[in-house]
């Protein structure tokens, strides 16, 4: 039987606030999503992608003039 952590539920939330953003119009937001993590990560691949993902989040927003 598979390993049941809290993201089952957090999903709805995560879908419903997805669709808010497009209805609002919103276009500066990214989701990211790693159905192999529970609440915290463990997979190596996991952390290289959240990392890669904020350090191109600072440069953008915070060593550009």
């Amino acid at each position: 039987m598979p390993r049941r952590g809290g993201h089952e539920r957090a999903l709805p939330d995560i879908i419903r606030l997805s669709q808010r953003l497009i209805e609002l119009g919103k276009d500066n937001w990214e989701l990211a999503v790693y159905p192999v993590e529970d609440h915290g990560f463990v997979e190596p691949s996991s952390w290289t992608d959240e990392y890669k993902r904020i350090l191109k989040l600072f440069t953008t927003n915070l060593l550009t003039p």
